[in-house]
């Protein structure tokens, strides 16, 4: 006997409830009747269901889906109902495969098949399928599916209490509910004060009291993406806050009949909690995305930041132990070693505008880069300019540790830059630079120990990392996939030559400290420190300028766009400029007052120092590689990296044995202002850019003048 019953709510879907109602009818278990319930469309909904001499219509005002849904169910004269939601498609043995489950298990009062996931015109993902892809409580983890509903292996059943099931998180989806009229009713059906998690709502009150029973085989079609869904993208936030908000009620009362449940319904509330939290962070900062200005400012929050744990240390400790932190390796050492690597996500612009294998590579690229990251924290354990005894061990130590997670951390900070999500990474890294730096503080006056400070840094650089791992993993940017050699290799020999121009590179500006560190006395060498210290906090801005037009300008050069090309770099160029000049100038004016306000009255020698380190924020103004970068041409940009290894040392030498620590900071800054300017100068000139439209468009009228008047400013506070 026709027993069944089907509810279809809608609401201005005449199209998709066409394909829904088609799949109904050709089910190889006829149901008895179907009921559709118009949820106030305007349409057209209302008249074709009128002529449809099959279709039950139920006409209302708009109340949401789950009052419709409620309607119909009045209205079914069956023993069981089937639901399906009008985008959603069921597969021609819906309705029989639910029949056969019910026949064999002569006690259920309700079932839930298993669905295919499909797009908008029912592709069906390559994802798991079924409750592992559709639920966020599987995590896409058959492993967590099998330890909540464990099945024996011929079984395609799983029947039994649910109830811890059905706290850890959501599994009901509408369209495969298959339940008794009386049943329904028992249980109040879907709360008609919810639009949406009305589902996980009556999932919570019928495991109270009803076994749950599933069905695993699939045998409907869910669509995803609908953009009119109460639960699509657009409205991700209002569902997840819905459900925190089902969980707590709905949950609460659920625990109250199991007591015993109270930690599994604390444990998924948290997590719910935080997963509404973490979405609405990601909401915020991806509205935020397109202000280049405010990543800035955000960068140079971080910046400064990490400038407030020394700048605190120096006044707390001697010279001797500033000099010894500084040596150490966490501000001059791990930045060495991430140069090294950097030729692995210097190349993520090229690879997405190329659009080859542009998830395969980068993923390799990760796995490459942590495989150096150890390498490089072995060896930088041999060479950190620490002491043998066992305290200077041990810091040496921590050192290597916090590189080997700091480097994979930087990758996956650049791949959220490249990704246009360079804001949610410079917030996330400023949260924990704060909280870095609170804990830092209240443990080094508390116990007046700088080696507690190393193994706080190391925390928090795993902190940053865990972090970085989670918000990747949650937009999808790098997918984990198992190694393959050649592409290893090949993705070796294309950033290889890009690692060793960028690991000469930063090794040269940074040669004039690793020189001076073993010629000068601590003491002197602290002197030279502090005025480097201020440095960062301009140079960050050509970071989050110039880094978001490398993918275009890749783009432009492809195509043969030298106009836009060098339109699009120089007017990066000027608002770089139009921030950077005037600021070093302003700082360059006031270096005396920031020394004092920084590290007090013993650092009063810094000043020059930082006046020279200062210049240097001029080069944040020529982007010398960047057209080699946007090309993906690493043989020039290892060039680069030579010749600047070479030029640089010897100036420093040179400037020291003749000048002393001045002579060789003044020859070490000087020599990378030349060094940068020449080399996009060729770059130009190769390009066959015209020079004089280039620096024309680069700084406007206005600037110009302050440009010329900062550079001789700079050269008179050198001299």
């Amino acid at each position: 006997m026709n027993e069944v019953s089907v509810v279809i709510p809608t609401y201005n879907r005449l199209g998709l409830l066409k394909q829904c109602i088609h799949s109904v009818r050709r089910q190889s278990f006829t149901p008895r009747e179907i009921v559709v319930v118009d949820d106030g469309s305007t349409d057209g909904t209302v008249l074709w269901c009128r002529s449809q001499s099959d279709i039950i219509l139920l006409n209302c005002r708009r109340g949401g889906p789950s009052r419709a849904r409620n309607l119909g169910v009045d209205k079914c004269s069956s023993e069981w109902i089937a639901f399906i939601d009008s985008d959603d498609v069921w597969l021609p043995d819906h309705l029989a495969t639910l029949q056969e489950v019910k026949e064999k298990n002569s006690n259920v009062e309700w079932i839930l098949a298993n669905s295919i996931l499909t797009d908008a015109l029912l592709n069906p993902y390559a994802d798991p399928q079924g409750f592992i892809g559709a639920f966020p409580v599987f995590k896409r983890s058959s492993s967590r599916f099998r330890n909540l509903f464990p099945l024996q292996a011929p079984q395609v059943v799983w029947h039994g209490d649910a109830k811890k099931q059905a706290l850890m998180g959501n599994w009901l989806q509408p369209s495969g509910l298959f339940i008794r009229k009386d049943a329904f009713l028992k249980h109040g059906g879907f709360n008609e004060c919810l639009w949406r998690c009305e589902d996980m709502d009556f999932l919570l009150r019928l495991v109270r009291s009803s076994p749950a029973t599933l069905s695993l085989r699939e045998t409907y079609m869910w669509r995803l993406g609908q953009s009119d869904s109460l639960a699509s993208h657009q409205h991700a936030l209002l569902l997840k806050r819905g459900a925190v908000e089902v969980l707590a009620r709905s949950g609460f009362e659920l625990v109250r009949v199991r007591p015993l449940l109270l930690l599994h319904w604390f444990n998924s509330l948290v997590r719910h909690v935080a997963d509404y939290l973490f979405a609405k962070i990601l909401r915020k900062t991806n509205e935020l995305e397109h202000m280049p200005a405010l990543q800035a400012v955000m960068q140079t929050c971080v910046a400064f930041l990490g400038l407030l744990t020394p700048v605190i240390l120096a006044r707390l400790g001697t010279k001797e132990q500033f000099s010894d932190y500084r040596t150490f390796g966490f501000y001059l050492s791990s930045a060495g070693s991430l140069s090294l690597t950097s030729g692995f996500w210097s190349l993520l612009p090229f690879w997405k505008s190329n659009g080859v294998n542009a998830a395969s590579k980068p993923t390799v690229a990760f796995n490459l880069n942590n495989y150096f990251a150890m390498l490089f924290a072995v060896f930088i354990y041999f060479i950190s300019p620490m002491g043998s005894d066992r305290e200077s061990l041990k810091d040496n130590m921590i050192l290597s540790l916090s590189i080997i997670v700091l480097i994979p951390s930087m990758f996956l900070e650049q791949n959220l830059a490249i990704s246009n999500r360079a804001f949610l990474g410079s917030f996330l890294v400023s949260m924990i630079e704060v909280s870095k730096l609170i804990s830092i503080v209240a443990v080094t006056i508390a116990l007046q120990n700088f080696g507690s400070v190393f193994s706080l840094i190391c925390i928090f650089i795993f902190l940053r990392f865990l972090i970085m791992i989670l918000v990747n993993a949650r937009l999808k940017l790098i997918r984990f996939e198992p190694l393959n050699l050649n592409n290893m290799l090949a993705i070796f020999r294309e950033a290889l030559p890009i690692c060793f121009a960028a690991a000469m590179f930063t090794f040269s500006v940074m040669f004039d400290r690793f020189y001076l560190s073993r010629m000068l006395s601590g003491e002197q060498f602290a002197i030279v420190v502090a005025g480097l210290l201020p440095l960062p906090l301009v140079g960050y801005l050509e970071q989050s300028v110039f880094q978001r037009i490398l993918a275009p300008l890749a783009t432009a050069l492809r195509n043969g766009q030298l106009d836009h090309s060098r339109d699009m770099v120089a007017r990066a160029v000027r608002r770089v400029s139009n921030i950077v000049i005037p600021v070093t100038a302003a700082l360059m004016f006031c270096s005396e007052e920031i020394i004092q306000l920084l590290f007090g009255e013993k650092y009063h020698r810094s000043v020059f120092f930082l006046t020279t380190y200062l210049a240097l924020n001029i080069g944040a103004c020529i982007p010398a590689d960047i057209f080699a970068r946007a090309q993906g041409k690493s043989s020039r940009i290892l060039a680069f990296g030579f010749v600047s290894c070479v030029l640089l040392c010897s100036c420093v030498i040179f400037g020291f044995k003749n000048f002393s620590a001045e002579g060789a900071v003044v020859a070490s800054v000087l020599g990378m202002l030349v060094l940068r300017f020449g080399m996009l100068i060729t770059e130009l000139r190769r390009l066959n850019i015209d020079l004089i439209k280039f620096f024309a468009n680069s700084f406007n009228t206005r600037f110009q003048a302050l440009i010329v008047a900062g550079i001789v400013f700079t050269l008179t506070c050198i001299s």
